[in-house]
């Protein structure tokens, strides 16, 4: 079943036939599989991976390195899970080393961001600092290539 676990995760949206021949298990064992992990939270949902270069509707994202004070009793969970909530908030994640969260949020553009940081995170009790990066360009994203250049050649190393 490891195996059709990270086929569900290198993959796009696939048919329980198509992952049952990629996996070499049959459709009855994926189907009754899938159910299990739908059940048992494991499967959370089907994500589509979108380019967002070829959307005529642009957002911009952004992510965000969240310096937070620990609560007392509640570690970084709570606020964690406040700073989740908010829409903007595509993906929230507790990290080790110079921050505590990384956060991946999406706007209608720069301004969006900024005013977000400043008006919304900044103000939250508990917030120690903020530091914001924006992607120049995505080359691939969950599993899935976004160019379409199939130069695969390695690049030479020197010593």
């Amino acid at each position: 079943m490891d195996e059709l676990l990270h086929l569900i995760q290198r993959s796009n949206f696939q048919t329980v036939k198509t992952l049952a021949k990629e996996a070499g298990l049959t459709e009855e064992e994926v189907a009754s599989q899938l159910k299990v992990w739908k059940e048992n939270g494991t499967i959370l949902g089907q994500p589509y991976v979108v380019n967002k270069d070829k959307l005529a509707v642009k957002k911009v994202n952004a992510l965000i390195e969240v310096k937070i004070k620990p609560e007392a009793g509640g570690g970084y969970d709570r606020l964690a899970n406040r700073i989740a909530r908010f829409d903007q908030v595509i993906s929230c994640s507790l990290f080790s080393g110079d921050y505590d969260l990384l956060l991946e949020v999406e706007l209608d553009d720069n301004l969006g961001i900024a005013t977000f940081v400043y008006d919304t995170l900044s103000k939250i009790g508990g917030v120690i600092s903020t530091r914001t990066h924006f992607p120049l360009k995505t080359y691939k994203l969950n599993g899935i290539c976004l160019t379409d250049d199939e130069d695969t050649e390695r690049l030479p190393v020197t010593p």
